[in-house]
């Protein structure tokens, strides 16, 4: 096999092809499942910024009389709350996700919201001022661990496509390399041989 590389220039040639072809093919293979995931964490990262902005609306109508904003208009809201804290696309990023830091924290932000902050909506013993003072004590900490995984799901995506960098540019540097190499074969096999039967 060797010996006949050696002597089949267009074996040689094939190779190369062959070479750059599968470098190539990687390279888009790579690229594609990077890309879609990074995808991904782009619309799980807006989702997340709107769990705050839904946090701080939920604090804003509390301020607000009964006439301007009932419970029934506030218990709505909450519950786009946790609808949105249960989102497909932040459920479908972090299941690349499971047993590492940003799982756990996600795991930590939605047991605070159900079992202490999303109670207090439906307590029927929490008139609206207690209601009020009870949110104001734990929306701030909560919209904190909301800013936590949103800068976790951003360094996330941000090592992504570094690594889709340097697949790039390994892809790159590996072309250049055969490209390098065939050339020299070309010279020594043909050139050379060719400027010493014209001499």
């Amino acid at each position: 096999m060797i010996t006949w590389l050696k002597n089949s220039l267009i074996a040689r040639g094939g190779v190369a092809m062959t070479s750059i072809a599968v470098i190539a093919l990687l390279n888009i293979f790579a690229s594609v499942i990077v890309a879609d995931r990074t995808q991904g964490d782009a619309a799980a990262i807006n989702v997340a910024g709107s769990l705050r902005m839904q946090s701080f609306k939920l604090a804003f109508l509390l301020q607000q009389p009964d006439e301007k904003a009932p419970l029934q208009e506030i218990q709505q809201n909450a519950a786009v709350l946790s609808g949105r804290l249960h989102s497909n696309d932040l459920s479908r990023t972090l299941q690349n996700h499971k047993d590492d830091e940003l799982s756990r924290h996600y795991d930590e932000l939605t047991t605070t919201w159900h079992t202490r902050i999303e109670p207090a909506f439906y307590d029927s013993l929490k008139d609206r001022d207690a209601l009020r003072e009870f949110y104001g004590l734990h929306v701030y900490d909560f919209v904190k661990d909301i800013d936590s995984m949103v800068k976790q799901l951003q360094q996330d995506s941000e090592s992504k496509i570094q690594l889709l960098l340097a697949i790039q540019g390994a892809s790159m540097f590996l072309t250049v390399i055969v490209v390098f190499v065939s050339m020299y074969n070309l010279n020594t096999s043909i050139v050379t041989p060719l400027r010493r039967l014209l001499r």
